[in-house]
């Protein structure tokens, strides 16, 4: 347990950037979390990450190390690989299963099952005692297919396919609302939220300060099939930033059905309740000049949330 008294020069500095310099060892991230747990009182009392830190302050920080990620071999994660050679494996990846370690999941990870598929992959990638052999990833709750490098060589190939946007990505969604149009794009950059750097937003005023911590973001959409009150999209990613596709529906006001993070309020819960999201579609071209293309069916819950929109509330 650590102890602190404000001083003056400390005074009005946020709280979890006052623990960060107290705590070099630590991310801001997770100093914040420890902040929501209660880890940390002021004068004996919880406050908020945000918290403006006032001459006198009594500070109580009762912050333990993380617990380290395990990259141990997981057999009994199923993998449903689609494709594997000696450079690369392409699985589908289920809902429900987090990709690589992080302050959440040290554990039970795509990577645990990858490494008791092909152990020599633990060894991989820029930062193998994390993510070896990852080279892109998708949310948790998010399904589809995904390419894994087996070596470093891939790696770095794949690396370079994906910053030089040289890899297809279409992804099967189903929104809320209507759209006046068969085809769209969506140009809109994206920061990480201030209130809450877990979520991200679009930056759509170019005088907002957020425009300066922004990346360029581009979607472009096809309506496949428009209902009553949710429409079927099918989406080209055309960049790879972090929950890009959920958030730049939201900010043209068709959030993805069941996106907890990015959804209406109050909103209605359809199915499994899972988000509706799908990378059906991946192609490329591998380091010998073969083409490839990968098409993951919608999976069961999901195709069945489509048949009750069709059967009910169809307006073809």
């Amino acid at each position: 347990m650590n102890k602190f008294i404000v001083q003056t020069k400390d005074k009005k500095e946020r709280l979890d950037k006052f623990l960060a310099r107290k705590f070099p060892q630590y991310s801001r991230a997770y100093l914040q979390k420890q902040i929501q747990k209660g880890k940390v009182q002021i004068n004996a009392a919880a406050e908020k990450s945000n918290y403006r830190l006032k001459t006198g302050d009594k500070i109580i920080a009762a912050i333990r190390s993380p617990e380290k990620i395990s990259l141990a071999p997981e057999k009994n994660i199923p993998l449903d690989i689609i494709y594997e050679d000696e450079n690369l494996i392409v699985i589908n990846k289920p809902t429900g299963l987090v990709v690589h370690a992080g302050v959440k999941n040290l554990r039970h990870t795509l990577v645990n099952a990858l490494i008791a598929h092909y152990p020599p992959i633990s060894q991989v990638g820029d930062e193998p005692e994390i993510r070896p052999g990852i080279v892109h990833r998708l949310d948790k709750d998010v399904s589809g297919l995904m390419v894994i490098a087996k070596n470093n060589q891939s790696f770095a190939y794949f690396k370079n396919l994906f910053k030089t946007r040289q890899i297809k990505k279409i992804y099967t969604a189903l929104s809320w609302g209507k759209f006046k149009g068969k085809t769209g794009k969506i140009e809109l950059p994206l920061a990480p939220n201030p209130k809450n750097p877990s979520r991200i937003v679009a930056v759509q005023n170019r005088n907002n300060p957020l425009i300066q911590k922004s990346k360029s973001a581009c979607t472009e959409f096809e309506v496949l099939k428009q209902f009553d009150k949710t429409c079927e999209i099918k989406v080209y990613l055309k960049t790879g930033r972090y929950h890009q596709i959920r958030v730049h529906f939201k900010s043209i006001g068709h959030p993805l059905v069941n996106d907890r993070l990015y959804g209406y309020r109050g909103q209605t819960f359809l199915g499994s309740g899972r988000i509706f999201l799908h990378a059906s579609q991946l192609e490329f071209t591998a380091s010998r000049g073969k083409k490839m293309k990968f098409i993951s069916p919608l999976p069961k819950d999901l195709e069945k949330i489509l048949k009750l929109e069709s059967g009910i509330t169809n307006q073809e």
